[in-house]
């Protein structure tokens, strides 16, 4: 422990607040709505050391990966100045995906390196064969956008023009990315003054003390949480549905062992890589592993380097979880990512299952088009990524219309998105049924239609779950599964697959929609928690009258009679069908 202790906890708030602060920076100044709006971006201070020590922001992929990248800057740029800011999004060289590029800006004080300000954010564009890097065709890594290895975009705090042409040369829509870039340059400018002024106010040993103590104290949160844990191992498996190239399923199999003061995930057992881009890069691998273990152990316990240290985490090379180069891998930051973070905590399900929850929606159902203007000819390039249920736990009902565990993004408004791009949001509305009956029920998915406004909008998209569904426990239920389909003048809800002939439900490539289609985007619910006969009358007299569960499904699932007048329960028609069904 410090000397001072209360001196190093006002500190450790400090350096959590600082990384909040650069959360604002960055939406503040941002160009796209991906950054404004949906939050796609993280902020983190690492100490000298290359320690983490705070994070912020709404991606769990992003920020618990950041060591890896950091990592990798470090050995590229063992020398680095006051004033440089350094980028990269290399996949293979500590990387999620292509779009998630790392900014960081190196902080000094007398010439001493203190910390290191870092945002990841998804840049709206990343070149590629398919805008906004989405491509469910992708079938290695350089077909899906370009590869930024370590670089220094300014040196010394001049910028690098080269550089800068280099890469906006190779992007969609540049203006915007490049104010994007700006935004996440702002962040870490802010960090470097709020350190600084920190260190002006309590002097540098002080502000060192405190990041070992912001490390300590999350550690031993961490430890105290273990001790619920019982020691011994524990086993799941979860499959990614497809690739985009080959008609079948990947394993994920993942072995945990519990020890006093230790994890260790293994995933031996996991399938070979795949051909299509669901591969999970190394440092997704470890994110997901590190988030879902906090979830379980303790969800309030800030992750930082503190946690890290006490997890072990081996993936095989070649496998869907650590592929080695070329294989493509966009799409293992976002569902594969998701589908690794389920299987570690389905694992704890039997021996502690009021520490998970069922099956969640476990897709990012990520969205992405391009094209021009019908009247001005301007490109325009968007992405979306809608939300869905969450699995319901032993003690609640799962929520409804939030984003996969390891994304868990903001929505993006209709009333911006309409201002932004050539599309029309018709109908933005949770899902009735979608969550998984159960003791307690799944949350609901939120459906989207879009309809295109401009000649011809291709749209790509990376998802799974649409033959799949999040399971349920206990008894529970599983929920709906996920869905593109297209809608056309005179003609009802049709699957994207069938229309177009893709060889996939989820995962596609530059389909072309015309003026006045509609894309229907589905999200699924998550899986119920318990026998549904088991749920309380009231909460589910309360689902029918509010339109999240349908009288036709309360008989169906749940066995309840529904008086059609009256919208409540008739409990003795229900009375009198569950007494049949138990007598048969």
């Amino acid at each position: 422990m410090p000397e001072d202790p209360f001196t190093s906890e006002v500190i450790r708030s400090y350096l959590a607040s600082t990384v909040r602060e650069m959360v604002k920076a960055t939406t503040r100044t941002a160009y796209s709505i991906v950054f404004s709006e949906g939050a796609d971006f993280s902020c983190a201070l690492f100490d000298g050391q290359t320690r983490c020590i705070s994070l912020e922001s709404g991606n769990p992929v992003h920020m618990a990966s950041l060591p890896s990248a950091l990592q990798a800057l470090m050995e590229r740029y063992p020398e680095i100045d006051e004033g440089d800011v350094l980028l990269t999004n290399d996949p293979y060289r500590g990387g999620t995906h292509h779009s998630d590029v790392v900014v960081v800006k190196p902080i000094f004080h007398a010439e001493k390196l203190v910390a290191f300000g870092i945002n990841r954010g998804h840049w709206s564009d990343i070149g590629g064969m398919s805008a906004g890097g989405f491509s469910g065709a992708a079938r290695d890594v350089i077909q899906e956008g370009l590869i930024i290895p370590p670089i220094k975009l300014y040196r010394g705090g001049r910028l690098v023009p080269e550089l800068k042409d280099l890469l906006m040369s190779n992007v969609r829509v540049s203006d915007r990315v490049w104010g994007d870039l700006q935004a996440q340059i702002a962040a870490v400018i802010t960090a470097e003054r709020r350190v600084k002024s920190l260190i002006a106010k309590y002097g540098l040993t002080a502000v060192i003390d405190g990041m070992d103590y912001a490390i300590a104290y999350s550690k031993r949160r961490f430890l105290r949480g273990m001790q619920a844990i019982p020691d011994g191992d524990y086993h799941a498996v979860q499959f990614m549905e497809d690739d985009g190239a080959v008609d079948r399923s990947y394993r994920i199999e993942v072995h945990i062992t519990k020890e006093a003061d230790r994890f260790t995930v293994d995933f031996k057992g996991s399938d070979r890589q795949a051909l299509g881009p669901i591969n999970a890069s190394l440092a997704v691998s470890m994110a997901s592993s590190f988030c879902a273990l906090t979830a379980v152990v303790d969800a309030y316990a800030p992750l930082n380097q503190g946690v890290f240290d006490l997890v072990d985490v081996i993936a095989p090379k070649g496998t869907v979880v650590n592929p080695t180069y070329p294989a493509p891998l966009y799409g293992g930051n976002c569902d594969t990512a998701a589908r690794i973070f389920e299987a570690v905590v389905k694992a704890f399900a039997d021996a502690m299952p009021e520490r998970v929850m069922s099956g969640h929606v476990a897709s990012g159902m990520n969205t992405t088009a391009w094209g021009q203007e019908s009247e001005t000819r301007n490109e325009f390039a968007w992405y979306m990524f809608p939300s869905g249920g969450w699995g319901a736990r032993a003690s609640k009902d799962g929520n409804n219309d939030v984003f996969h565990a390891m994304g868990n993004c903001m929505n993006q408004p209709v009333e911006v998105w309409e201002t932004r791009y050539p599309t029309r949001i018709e109908k933005c509305e949770l899902r009735a049924d979608s969550g998984g009956a159960g003791r307690f029920r799944g949350g609901l998915g939120i459906e989207r239609h879009l309809r295109m406004l401009a000649r011809e909008t291709l749209v790509s998209a990376l998802a799974d779950g649409c033959t799949q569904q999040p399971f349920g426990l206990d008894g529970g239920q599983a929920g709906s599964s996920n869905a593109f389909e297209v809608i056309r003048a005179g003609d009802g809800p049709r699957p994207l697959r069938e229309v177009y002939d893709l060889p996939s439900w989820g995962k596609f490539s530059n389909v072309p929609l015309q003026q006045d289609d509609v894309l229907s985007i589905k999200c699924a619910g998550g899986g119920g928690f318990g026998p549904p006969e088991e749920r309380d009358f009231e909460a589910l007299e309360w689902d029918v009258l509010n339109g999240y569960v349908s009288p036709e499904a309360a008989l169906k699932e749940y066995r309840v009679c529904i008086d059609e007048s009256t919208g409540k329960i008739d409990r003795k028609k229900t009375e009198q069908l569950r007494s049949r069904s138990t007598h048969r």
